[in-house]
Parts: structure tokens; sequence; C-alpha cells
């Protein structure tokens, strides 16, 4: 699932740079104006950053769910820890 959701990312991203592009090769032959191109430019590159944040958020969500994960690991091996020391030093 979070490989679908890169991907979608990537292409997201890859649109927005075509649309660029095309925008700008629209302008060069005098097909668009240039506040028509501006606005076009300034939309996708609106798009891309909100796609890249969404990226960049998923993946620190992520990071964070592995920190909590190892995080009662260690929980559970410190208490572990604590139970073999008090049999130990029971016997």
């Amino acid at each position: 699932m979070e490989a679908d959701g890169r991907w979608l990312s990537i292409f997201s991203v890859g649109i927005g740079f075509l649309g660029i592009s095309l925008s700008a090769s629209l302008f060069s032959l005098d097909k668009l104006s240039f506040e028509t191109m501006f606005w076009i430019m300034i939309g996708l590159v609106f798009f891309v950053v909100l796609m890249i944040y969404g990226e960049v958020r998923s993946e620190l969500k992520n990071i964070k769910w592995e920190q909590k994960r190892l995080d009662e690991k260690f929980k559970i091996y410190d208490r572990l820890a604590k139970i073999e020391e008090t049999l130990k030093n029971g016997d």
C-alpha cells in the first residue's frame, strides 16, 4: 500500500512538471499570454509542492509509528530483564 502511494506521488509530480513544460513551450510559441502561463505555472508548482508535502508527512507518520513500536518492544525487553534479574536473585 505504501508503494502505491509513492508511485501516485511520483506520477503526480511528473504530471506537474509536464504541465509546466507544456505551458512554457506554448508560451514560447505565443499560444499563451504571460499572465495565463504565470497562473498555470503557479497552480502546477502549488500542486507539486502539495504532493511532496503529503509524501513527507506520510513518511514522518510512518517513522513515528515505527518509533512507538520500537519503544514498546524496549519496554517489554526491560520488563523481561527485570523479571530475569529477580528470578536470578531469588534463587
